[in-house]
Parts: structure tokens; sequence; C-alpha cells
């Protein structure tokens, strides 16, 4: 984004009465030049002439301080830059060729404020990469990823960042029997913005664990992400279960990313302990589904950032594509590549993909499967025990914090 800088003087002939007074006009230009591109301490720019007046006998002198700036910012930023216009040589008191200097120095400043130094941005903390040709654009961007907390410590910020915040995910619901199967976790928050503005500064930066697996009981919910406080995302809620407490990540924490999936229908009543789904926070996720509580279906999906979890309005035959899909997450290239994070996770008994990083399907007799670190996604259900023992829920995935930003 180019910088609003102040006018230029005209051009002038030899004899212009004007000429001194062009000399406090060069001086106002370059002292805003040096606060937008060339700030102390870390760069040297040269001494601006100080104000001139009509025979100042350090007229010349101005000439040359004038030379020194023009001079720096072509080593710093112009050095091969071939259509850089020439630069006037170094004057002595009583040469002539005074007011062609000043014209000289007219057309190398008019150069440098229609072409404007490059600034990138500057940090550190977390895991850096950097990425050539950064999504087809022949750019160069630097990658700082905190899958666990830390600083994000800004050194300069000239540009905007772009910064993902995902939550940690919900833990899966777990049943109390074969049958009785329980609703996934709900996905971790999650917000992009594509052009942050972040101050020189250093940013706390907290990302939230998912929720721990359970037996026969409801999953928990995640943990909140954040980078310091300028974006801030819920934990995805926990699964529900036929084993009593909260249902579909309403209780507990209360307010969740995206809600957890209610239980499914119980082999031995129409109507299921938990059948609703968690409600989901807009802007960061979605409703987990909620159960129509007949008999023998399998458990909703969790919410996920970029969709609602699936009711089971699958067949009776208790495993069916329409049981308890985990809701969708959302896909981003923030880092040089398209990943998407935050899906929800499956309810047990179906038999839909999960995505985003949410815990899959899986059938009786089996731990649920979990979400995946690092794109928060839900966790995925299960029955919690049959005549074989006890069984596990999918714990939820951690979350994440990514910035970006354009190094060339």
């Amino acid at each position: 984004m180019s910088k609003t800088l102040p006018d230029l003087p005209p051009f002038r002939v030899p004899g212009s009465p004007d000429h001194i007074n062009d000399h406090d006009l060069f001086d106002i230009w370059l002292a805003a030049v040096r606060d937008a591109f060339y700030p102390s301490p870390k760069y040297d720019f040269p001494a601006i002439p100080d104000p001139a007046v009509h025979g100042n006998p350090g007229h010349v002198e101005a000439h040359n301080r004038l030379r020194s700036c023009a001079e720096y910012m072509k080593a710093t930023d112009y050095a091969s830059d071939s259509s850089f216009p020439p630069i006037p040589a170094a004057a002595d008191e009583g040469e002539q060729g005074h007011v062609v200097a000043h014209n000289e120095f007219r057309d190398v400043f008019a150069y440098v404020a229609a072409h404007q130094p490059s600034r990138y941005n500057a940090a550190t903390g977390g895991s850096v990469t950097t990425v050539s040709n950064y999504n087809g654009t022949g750019q160069r961007w630097r990658v700082h990823t905190f899958t666990g907390s830390g600083t994000f410590t800004v050194q300069s910020a000239d540009k905007p960042f772009r910064v993902l915040v995902v939550g940690g995910g919900g833990s899966g619901g777990s049943g109390n029997q074969v049958y009785a199967p329980g609703g996934g976790g709900g996905a971790g928050g999650l917000i992009e913005h594509r052009s942050q503005t972040l101050k020189a500064q250093a940013y706390p930066v907290t990302v939230g664990v998912g929720g721990p697996a359970v037996c026969k009981a409801p999953g928990y919910n995640g943990d909140p992400s954040s980078l310091g406080n300028v974006i801030s995302v819920l934990g995805g809620g926990g699964g529900a279960s036929h084993h009593g407490g909260p249902a579909g990540g309403r209780g507990g924490q209360g307010i969740v990313g995206s809600g957890g999936g209610g239980a499914g229908g119980s082999s031995g009543a129409n109507v299921a302990t938990d059948p609703l789904g968690g409600y989901g926070t807009p802007g960061q996720g979605n409703p987990g589904g909620s159960s129509n509580g007949s008999s023998e279906k399998g458990g909703c999906g969790g919410g996920g950032a970029g969709g609602p979890g699936q009711e089971n309005v699958g067949r009776s035959d208790k495993h069916s594509d329409a049981n308890g899909r985990g809701g969708y997450g959302i896909r981003t290239d923030i880092t040089g590549a398209p990943i998407i994070y935050a899906g929800g996770g499956c309810g047990m008994l179906g038999t839909a993909p999960a995505n985003g990083g949410g815990g899959g399907p899986v059938g009786i007799n089996t731990n649920g499967k979990p979400g995946t670190d690092g794109l928060g996604g839900g966790g995925g259900a299960n029955c919690g025990e049959s005549g074989l023992g006890k069984f596990y829920s999918g714990k939820g995935g951690s979350g994440v914090v990514i910035i970006a930003y354009q190094i060339g």
C-alpha cells in the first residue's frame, strides 16, 4: 500500500525567486520519507538539511545533504534499479548550475515517490516456515504455526497479516450399552482474518487442547484458543451420552465453538436420554445434530466450522451413510497449501467419512476415533461397554494458531 507523501516543489529556472523556498519543501518531503520508510533505529538515514533562508551561507552544504539522502535511498532500495535517475554531483561553494541541481533532485525524489520502497513485516515465535510462490502468487511468505501456547512477537508491521485461530475440539460422547451410541464431539471454534492489523509488540498465544476421551459419559468441551486480545475462539462441545450429564456441549462451560452431537436411540427405549445437539457460536461454528430418539439409530454428528452435525436419520439397520456425519470443516490456504480445519466428530454407527480433523465413525465394540491435533476436530463417538469390555470415545483434536505474512 502506497503512503501519502508531501508535494515536491515544481521545476525551476535559474533566477527563480522561490529557489530557497524549494529547499524547505525538499526538507519536509525527506522528513516524511524518513519517517515512513527509514525509521530509526532500524535505519541510519542521513541528516536532513536545516530550514534554508535567502543568503544562507550553508546553501551548498544543504545541496550536499540532499545528495547524501538520495544516495542512501538508492543504496538501500534501488541499487539494482537501472531506471533510477542520476543523482547530482557534490556541489562546491560558488558552483554554477545550482537550480539545475534542484531539478535533478526533484527527478530523484519524484521517482522515489512513484516507486516507493517495499517494506515487509517481521516477527518471531512458533514453528516458522518460508513458502516460495505462496498459493501461486509468486510471492514469498513466512508462516508461524503454534500447536502449543507461546508468544508471537511482531518486530515490524508494515503490511496486514493473515491470522487463523482454531479452538480445541470436544470429545465424543460414549453410550452406556451396545446400540446406545453417543454423539460426536463439536469442532473447536474457527476464525480467520485475511487482513489483520497488528502492532509491533508481543502477543501471548493460547492453543486449546481437545476434550479427553470418556467411557459411558458425555464428552468434554475443548479449550479455547486466542492470539492476545485480537482474536479468541471457544472450544468445541462434548458429544452427548445415554449415561446422563449435559447434552451435546450445552452444559458445563455452556457456550462452545461448535456444538456436540446428540445421543442416538437406545435398543431398550424409544427416546434418547440426551437427544439434543449443542448450539454452537455464530461466526465460529455450527450446532451438533439432534436425535430423533427412535430405537437403534446412530448417534448424531458434532457441529463443524463449515456446517452443522447430521442428525440420525438413517435406516434402522444401525449402520448407515445417513447416520451422524460430523459437520464440515473449513478449507483455508493460510499455510500455502489448502487444509481443512475444525470438522465435527462423527456419531457412532454412521459410515460417512469425517473431514477437517473430525474423528471418523466406528461400529460397536471399539474405541471412538480421535479428532486430529492441530486441526481442532471433534472426537468420534462410541458405545461405552459391551460384553467384550469397556471402550472409550475419541478425544478432541487440539487447536492451532497460525499467522502468515508476505516477505518478498
